[in-house]
């Protein structure tokens, strides 16, 4: 099991070890993670504490407000909830009070603390710990340099290292060959089987991805990489309901993944089904109401299920906070003119082409919006810098209203 834990943790790197799940703490364990997520550490810090009082004895919800006081600088208050936790799970939270030491200038106890996590199963990546900001004060010390004349990684963990390395550089057949090996050492890792199922994806191999990503679902259907390496596959396929429900499935297992609800509501979009693609996207909004792509996204598939009125809701929101991008205005434009509001159409695109006057597009779907209002001249003045601007589906309709 601990060698499982760590592939799991290698490969799948933004899961918070021994973070609780949804299920067991409620929406506030999503919210408090969102405003980490947001920097909103004072917050974060509040609600976690509130959290404390309720459930006393889970040390996890102690390690997430230990940093938020982290990122506050109230290095000796997060100290004390870092070491509560490592009272109970030695080697959870070790990592963050080497960070914390780092940040405090004492790099012989930060060093210290590095040990433990390195002997933990709780342990990073090296490459991860060594690029890590945070321990950035340490690198320079004597210390720091004694400790990695240890070598903390056995033969499976930098084998799965290298092959990751190696497929975000883009050589998924290195890779494969490296986990090829090391699957026939060690055959019942189930993250080997899901590891090597997505270096075949990247490789272009659905045949084979599917083969291996279904061992690892046979040997352990729960398991993270697996569910992900799953949601990877059944979206290459085409399969895309399948894909959000491993995905929806994943962001519940883990829940500092907010993006996982993006790209169900994207999945369940590739497969026209617009209400389905709302519940995740509106899930994700409540915790990041400020996020204007995620907005704009809502605005897009409300304008899908034909409920026009949130649409504009939603479109409206976004041009006001963010007035300097074009294609908002013309989303909103293109949706007015869904609802015949072709007055306001006509405006929105005025005010994307004012930030892109060389946009033969928006000329062009400008051009449409005065035709229906009966406005030849303007219709036409339009289609002539649409065509101008390399619109050629002009033409017929130059021809047809203006003499062309």
């Amino acid at each position: 099991m601990k060698k499982i834990r760590f592939i799991g943790v290698c490969i799948w790197m933004a899961v918070v070890s021994g973070l609780p799940t949804a299920a067991q703490t409620g929406d506030n364990l999503n919210r408090g993670l969102a405003d980490l997520k947001q920097k909103k550490y004072r917050q974060a810090e509040t609600l976690f504490t509130d959290m404390i009082r309720q459930q006393p004895d889970n040390i996890e919800i102690f390690m997430l407000r230990g940093e938020a006081l982290f990122f506050q600088k109230d290095y000796d208050k997060a100290l004390m909830d870092f070491y509560r936790v490592e009272q109970k799970k030695p080697g959870m939270a070790s990592l963050w009070i080497a960070r914390t030491y780092s940040q405090t200038g004492d790099a012989e106890k930060a060093v210290r603390a590095l040990e433990e996590h390195l002997k933990s199963s709780f342990r990073r990546p090296e490459s991860e710990i060594k690029l890590d900001t945070l321990l950035l004060p340490l690198e320079n010390t004597s210390a720091w340099r004694a400790l990695w004349k240890k070598n903390w990684y056995g033969h499976l963990e930098k084998g799965i290292s290298q092959a990751r390395y190696e497929m975000k550089g883009g050589n998924p057949e290195t890779a494969l060959d490296g986990l090829s090996r090391l699957l026939n050492q060690y055959p019942d890792e189930v993250g080997l089987w899901a590891l090597r199922g997505r270096a075949y994806l990247l490789a272009g191999d659905l045949r084979k991805a599917e083969q291996d990503i279904n061992k690892a679902l046979t040997l352990q259907p729960e398991d993270t990489i697996t569910l992900y390496s799953a949601a990877q596959l059944a979206l290459k396929k085409g399969k895309y309901a399948e894909s959000a429900g491993y995905l929806l499935k994943l962001y519940r297992k883990v829940p500092a993944r907010f993006s996982l609800l993006l790209k169900s509501s994207d999945a369940w979009v590739q497969d026209g089904r617009y209400k389905e693609a709302m519940k995740p996207l509106l899930e994700y909004m409540r915790y990041f109401p400020e996020d204007i792509e995620a907005v704009f996204r809502a605005g897009e598939v409300a304008g899908k299920m034909k409920d026009y009125r949130n649409a504009l809701k939603y479109l409206s929101i976004v041009v006001e906070k963010d007035p300097s991008t074009p294609v908002y205005f013309v989303a909103r434009a293109d949706m007015y003119v869904r609802v015949h509001t072709y007055r306001y159409a006509v405006d929105d695109y005025a005010m994307a082409l004012d930030l892109d006057p060389a946009n033969g597009d928006i000329y062009f779907s400008r051009a449409q919006a005065y035709l229906k209002m009966g406005d030849t001249k303007n219709a036409c003045f339009d289609l002539r810098q649409a065509l101008h601007y390399g619109k050629k589906e002009a033409v017929p309709y130059l021809q047809k209203y203006c003499g062309y």
